[in-house]
């Protein structure tokens, strides 16, 4: 995994073990690699499972969505509880919501064990979350086809060293600048950009990935569209 989660790590969840300073870059990346195996372990934490219902479940579900029933996404305080909607507003949990279009697919879950302060963990896509990825949806980036976008959004809630979290101004975005030449564990024919930033005493880090290298200003945009409706409170708070 990349530095920028172990440093993450770090900041958030302090009893995982890092490797060793005098590691080699690609022994730091093996040792990473372990980090989601080591905590589920540690934690017993698992990702939610996506269940599977029948097309005419799923156009029920659909419909209830459009009046607000809110069917099709289960957000809360463990990653048991969390689920995966096909569109629709993310009821917000954990002070985060945002607005699926159609197509996309989301969750949001607490990835902190029981004795450690709770932290967001939101994944986005506009392809089908598989069931029981990891933290960074690993295998929902495997499956992206070329027009695809994955979100993923990493509170941290330790110390603050190590990053710089600058103030979020105005509606969540990236741009240009955001987008970096590569990146440990992301394919080398997907763009990825990275954002840092703090909003409402919080500090997030959100990973964009997409499907292709360049990434089309079209798809780009449409990433932005999402990211715009991303809406954050303190937690505790609607």
């Amino acid at each position: 995994m990349s530095a920028d989660l172990e440093k993450l790590l770090r900041e958030s969840r302090p009893a995982v073990p890092t490797p060793r300073p005098e590691a080699t870059e690609r022994a730091e990346a093996l040792a990473l690699a372990e980090l989601p195996r080591a905590r589920e372990r540690a934690w017993r934490l698992r990702l939610p499972r996506v269940t599977r219902r029948p097309a005419l479940a799923l156009a029920a579900a659909a419909a209830a969505i459009a009046i607000g029933i809110g069917i099709g996404l289960a957000v809360g305080s463990s990653p048991s509880s969390a689920g995966v909607r096909l569109e629709g507003t993310l009821t917000p949990s954990l002070g985060v919501s945002v607005d699926l279009p159609a197509g996309w697919t989301g969750r949001i879950y607490n990835a902190q064990p029981a004795s450690a302060p709770t932290s967001a963990t939101v994944q986005l896509a506009d392809l089908a979350l598989p069931p029981d990825d990891d933290d960074t949806a690993t295998k929902a980036a495997q499956q992206m086809g070329p027009d695809d976008v994955l979100i993923i959004l990493l509170e941290s809630t330790g110390s603050k060293t190590g990053f710089t979290y600058p103030p979020l101004a105005a509606p969540l975005r990236i741009s240009d600048s955001d987008f970096l030449p590569a990146f440990e564990g992301v394919s080398d024919s997907h763009a990825f950009a990275r954002r840092l930033f703090s909003t409402h005493g919080r500090r997030f880090m959100l990973w964009v990935q997409f499907g292709q290298k360049p990434a089309p200003s079209s798809v780009v945009a449409r990433a932005n569209r999402v990211l715009e409706t991303m809406r954050f409170t303190a937690l505790g708070h609607s």
